[in-house]
C-alpha cells in the first residue's frame, strides 16, 4: 500500500486525500480532523508514520525525508525529541495517543485485551535532565483527577529508553492512638537527646516506639526530641545541667540540622494519622513508616519531607522509588504548602 501524502505547513503536517485520512485517522487514530476535508497531524505523529514508511511529506513541493523531517520538527518544538522517543515507545507497545500539548501525551485508547476497563491516562514526559517541581507535579495529580484519569509520569534518559512511573496522592492512616506520657528531662547531645528516667524511657519505647535503647535509658532523635518538646512532655537540659527553654533548643537545632523544620511538620503530621514513624536513614529517606506495631510488621512507606518550590533530579527519583520497590514499601514524597499542611506523593513504577 503506497504511504499516505502530506504538506508540512508551519509546526504542522495537512492531509487533505480522503483515502488517506480514511487510513490514518479513521483506522490508526492519528491526527485531528479539521473541517473541509482535512487532517492535521503533530509534527511527532508525521515523524512517527514517516519512520514507519506510511506517510510522505512535502515542503512545497520537495519531499523530506526522514532525517530532515526530524531535524525541522527539532527546530520547531523545543520539547519534540523526549516527547517524540515517548511517543514512540508507546505507540510500539499498542497504546493510541492523542497529543494535548507539546509536553503531555494522553492516551484515550489502549489495545491491551488484558485490560479492556482500564481508564486513559495523563502521560507528561521528562528527559533523564531536565528538572521538576513538586508544585508541578501536584498540579498534573489536579489536572488528572479532574479528568478522571490516571497520572503517568515518562522519563527518557540518555539512550532513549523510558521509564514510566503512576503518580497520585496518598491518604495514611495508622493504627496507633496518641497516648499519654510523663513529663521528663533529656540530655541534649550533638545529634540526640538521651533520656535517663527508665519508667518514661520505657514507655516512650514500648507505646510509640522512640528512639533507641541506651543504657536503661533511651536515646532519641532530635526531630523525635522536638516533638517530645513541643508537646510538653520533654524538657532539655545541657550536659552541663542547665536547663533550656523550647524557643533556645529550637535555635540550637536548627543551626545543627537546617532540615530539621521540614521534618519535623512530616514527622508530626504522620504521627497525627495514627503512624509509628522511625528514621528513614538506611534506605536513603527521611522516615519510614508504620500503620502499626513495628514489632509486628515491616515499614509500608519510605517518606521524604519535600517543599512545593524543591527541585526533583530524576536519578534520584528513580533510585529512591527502586529501592521502595526492592523492599516492598511505597515510596512518597511529603509535600508541604506554605500553610503548613502535608500531601503525599505516591509513586509506582508501571509498565505500560
Amino acid at each position: 500500500m503506497n504511504p499516505a501524502t502530506g504538506i508540512l505547513q508551519q509546526d504542522e503536517v495537512i492531509l487533505t486525500n480522503s483515502k488517506d485520512i480514511g487510513r490514518i485517522f479513521g483506522k490508526s487514530k492519528f491526527g485531528t480532523p479539521l473541517s473541509k476535508n482535512k487532517l492535521r497531524l503533530d509534527l511527532i505523529e508525521a515523524a512517527f508514520l514517516c519512520e514507519e514508511k506510511k506517510l510522505i511529506v512535502y515542503d512545497l513541493d520537495e519531499r523530506l525525508d526522514f532525517e530532515t523531517l526530524i531535524a525541522t520538527s527539532a527546530s520547531l518544538q523545543e520539547t519534540f525529541e523526549t516527547t517524540y522517543l515517548i511517543f514512540r515507545d508507546l505507540r510500539h507497545r499498542g497504546h493510541q495517543l492523542k497529543l494535548l500539548k507539546k509536553e503531555s501525551l494522553f492516551t484515550f485508547y489502549t489495545k491491551n485485551q488484558q485490560e479492556p476497563d482500564k481508564r486513559p491516562s495523563l502521560i507528561t514526559t521528562f528527559s533523564e535532565r531536565e528538572p521538576c517541581t513538586i508544585q508541578f507535579l501536584l498540579s498534573l495529580i489536579k489536572q488528572a483527577t479532574q479528568q478522571e484519569l490516571d497520572c503517568w509520569l515518562a522519563i527518557a534518559d540518555e539512550e532513549g529508553d523510558t521509564t514510566y512511573y503512576e503518580l497520585d496522592s496518598q491518604l495514611l492512616t495508622g493504627e496507633k492512638k496518641s497516648s499519654s506520657f510523663k513529663k521528663t528531662t533529656g540530655i541534649l547531645l550533638k545529634d540526640r537527646v538521651i533520656i535517663f528516667d527508665e519508667k518514661v524511657a520505657n514507655s516512650l519505647h514500648e507505646k510509640e516506639f522512640f528512639g533507641k535503647n541506651f543504657g536503661k535509658g533511651l536515646q532519641i532523635s532530635l526531630v523525635e526530641a522536638l516533638y517530645l518538646v513541643k508537646n510538653k512532655i520533654l524538657q532539655i537540659q545541657l550536659p552541663s545541667g542547665e536547663t533550656i527553654t523550647k524557643q533556645y533548643f529550637e535555635n540550637i537545632i536548627n543551626q545543627r540540622q537546617e532540615d530539621i523544620q521540614k521534618r519535623y511538620i512530616v514527622f508530626n503530621d504522620l504521627k497525627k494519622q495514627g503512624l509509628i514513624v522511625k528514621t528513614g536513614f538506611k534506605f536513603g529517606n527521611h522516615f519510614r513508616a508504620y500503620t502499626t506495631q513495628p514489632d509486628k510488621t515491616h515499614a509500608q512507606y519510605l517518606v521524604h519531607a519535600v517543599s512545593l518550590t524543591d527541585t526533583l533530579e530524576w536519578a534520584e527519583v528513580s533510585r529512591a522509588i527502586r529501592l521502595a520497590h526492592s523492599v516492598n514499601k511505597i515510596f512518597l514524597f511529603a509535600s508541604i504548602d506554605a500553610e503548613k499542611n502535608v500531601r503525599y506523593l505516591a509513586f509506582k513504577r508501571i509498565r505500560p
